[in-house]
């Protein structure tokens, strides 16, 4: 149980920046670099992503674009959620708000 517990302290001390910043980011730069994961816009830009259309992605649609570690996906996947909450949004809506498509 102990291992347990020191895991999961771990785990949340190596992304700290989920647990207590509430204020929405508006791009996905600012974004992915808030939760420490900036070296995945390359990627997301090579495949015309862009900010509102991050927040709809899913697990899988992150193995399509490539992005295949179990620690990323997890953690872009938190970034989704979190942010979307943040921002309330509405998945009816973004291909609308994106203007990429």
């Amino acid at each position: 149980m102990r291992k347990i517990e020191e895991r999961k302290t771990n785990e949340t001390s190596d992304f700290p920046e989920l647990l207590g910043d509430s204020t929405p980011c508006h791009d996905l730069p600012t974004l992915l670099t808030k939760y420490g994961l900036s070296q995945y816009l390359a990627v997301l830009q090579a495949q015309e992503v862009d900010f509102y259309t991050f927040l709809t992605l899913t697990d899988e649609d992150l193995k399509e674009l490539g992005i295949t570690s179990f620690g990323a996906k997890k953690k872009l996947v938190t970034a989704i959620q979190e942010e979307g909450r943040l921002h309330q949004i509405d998945h009816s809506n973004v291909l609308n708000a994106s203007n990429r498509w």
